[in-house]
């Protein structure tokens, strides 16, 4: 796996602490979900499946309260799809919010356009008799972010149990909607394949 992080324009410093922004968005999301059990349920696991997998991490009181670097909330909503069987619900994580006139977005570079041009590879169908496409399962997922960078993708929750303090999680990889992050996949898809070419020249 890949550790990249994240091109900054603007020092994380001048990022404001928006907890309080992060709790109300909770509340609101939380009211949402209390009226659909099945989407309530879904969603719950959805959160405990990136827990599992990596992909973001519980902090313990002493690591809320012993980390001193910048710290910045993002908060998460439900993307309802029923017509996809695979992902019928989607948590979207959204860094373009703005608190007191800061938008994390606003910090990044993003970094350069290096998808496969579209009109090249509409040609490239028409090479052969047969044109293959695939998917990478998680694309963005499969790279890691550093400790600095989890923090300022820090989210709450507290499995819709209203009446308690919400627990502080960190994203440990990049997120979908973070402006850098299509260049960042694509960079650790291209160091990939010259990694692997000595092994498998051709898919490289």
């Amino acid at each position: 796996q890949w550790l990249i992080s994240y091109p900054w324009k603007r020092s994380p410093d001048l990022l404001p602490d928006n907890r309080h922004q992060a709790e109300r968005k909770l509340q609101s999301l939380e009211r949402r979900l209390q009226k659909d059990k099945n989407l309530a349920d879904n969603y719950n696991s959805q959160i405990a499946e990136m827990c599992e997998m990596g992909f973001a991490r519980k902090l313990s009181n002493d690591e809320v309260r012993s980390y001193h670097g910048p710290v910045h909330y993002i908060s998460h909503h439900a993307v309802i799809r029923p017509e996809k069987k695979s992902t019928p619900l989607r948590i979207v994580f959204n860094s373009s919010a703005v608190y007191q006139g800061h938008q994390l977005n606003d910090y990044w570079m993003k970094g350069p356009d290096l998808l496969n041009n579209l009109f090249g590879v509409i040609l490239r169908f028409r090479e052969r008799a047969v044109a293959v496409s695939g998917d990478i399962s998680k694309m963005y997922h499969r790279v890691l972010i550093p400790e600095k960078d989890q923090h300022v993708h820090r989210f709450l929750w507290r499995n819709l149990e209203p009446e308690r303090t919400a627990d502080v999680y960190v994203k440990t990889v990049l997120t979908f909607g973070d402006k850098p992050a299509p260049a960042m996949a694509q960079i650790a898809l291209r160091k990939t394949a010259q990694a692997a070419k000595g092994t498998y020249p051709e898919a490289s």
